[in-house]
Formats: C-alpha cells, sequence, structure tokens
C-alpha cells in the first residue's frame, strides 16, 4: 500500500509526505533502540522482513517527493492493555518511571481510566530520560536514513493534572 499511497500524493502534485515510523515508543524502522511496532506484524518486536521506512525514503524519492519522519513524541503505549514484552523491550516496561502521573503522583498505567480516554499511556515531557531517549531516536533516523525531515507530533502532557511523576516534581522544586 505504500506504493500505492506515494503514487496518489505525486499525482495530486503535493511535493512532501510525513511517514509515520513511531507510535508509542515502538518502531516502524529497524532500530535498535525500540522495538518493532506491532502494527507491522501483528506480535511488538517481530522484524516483518522488511524496512518500511527505508522503502518508503526509496519510493517517495523515486517520484520526486520529499519524505519527512512522523514521530509521537509522549506517547508511551497505546490501548488499554500494557504491551507485550519485546527486545528491544519497550519503554513502558524498561522506564516505567518514565509515565506520566496524575495530582496524587500515580503514574498513568494501560487499561486506567485517562489511559482509556486518550487511547494512551503517556510518557513525562519532564523527565530527562524522555526527552533523551526522543532526542536519541530522532538522531538514530536522521544518522541511518535519507529522510528529508523529522516531524514531531504528539508533544504535549495528556492532560490537566500531570505531570506530577517524582523526577518531574523534583526538577520542578530545584
Amino acid at each position: 500500500k505504500v506504493e500505492e499511497i506515494l503514487d496518489n500524493i505525486a499525482a495530486a502534485g503535493f511535493n512532501a509526505v510525513f511517514f509515520q515510523v513511531r507510535g508509542s515508543f515502538d518502531a516502524f524502522y529497524a532500530s535498535s533502540l525500540e522495538p518493532w511496532a506491532a502494527e507491522l506484524s501483528g506480535t511488538l518486536g517481530t522484524d516483518p522482513g522488511w524496512d518500511p521506512l527505508e522503502s518508503a525514503v526509496e519510493m517517495a524519492h523515486a517520484r520526486g517527493l520529499q519524505l519527512h519522519a512522523y514521530i509521537n513524541v509522549f506517547p508511551l503505549s497505546k490501548g488499554s492493555e500494557a504491551p507485550g514484552h519485546a527486545d528491544p523491550e519497550n519503554a513502558y516496561h524498561a522506564r516505567p518511571e518514565w509515565r506520566a502521573a496524575d495530582e496524587t503522583g500515580t503514574p498513568m498505567t494501560a487499561g486506567g481510566a485517562d489511559a482509556v480516554s486518550l487511547k494512551y499511556v503517556f510518557s513525562s515531557p519532564g523527565h530527562p530520560g524522555v526527552r533523551a531517549r526522543v532526542a536519541e531516536v530522532a538522531l538514530d533516523i536522521a544518522s541511518r536514513s535519507a529522510v528529508d525531515g523529522i516531524h514531531l507530533d504528539y508533544v504535549r502532557y495528556p492532560g490537566q493534572g500531570y505531570s506530577h511523576d517524582a523526577t518531574s516534581e523534583s526538577l520542578y522544586d530545584s
């Protein structure tokens, strides 16, 4: 479908496309930082046998299109259940201290009321480790792929009352 979509974009006269490569601390490209997205094979962490980003870059450039990698920045996991375990491990499991926390200091969890209504468990934008991972992912994509740009989305807190995780609170007080 990627080829068909890019054909339609080029035929419509567009000159650039945003191609999502990170949904919720997972990857739609070969990454040593985050697991393969479950949407590609049905199972988080399973190599689909091809690299969607590299294929899309090649096909876009062949059609005279720029391709920008589209990254969801702070959603940590999606859906009402925790992500499965994978190698590399999804940050939901590997870095539970990165989860955004409510006003009582309770971290978001899959299946929690806010996570269900928002469709995501969010990481905390105030946590330096989260911000470092985002920068690391963007650098990884830019250094190994011929993307023409990187687009950042979901650059926000999950809502009012977030994030009161211990790290953000300690940084706020200092």
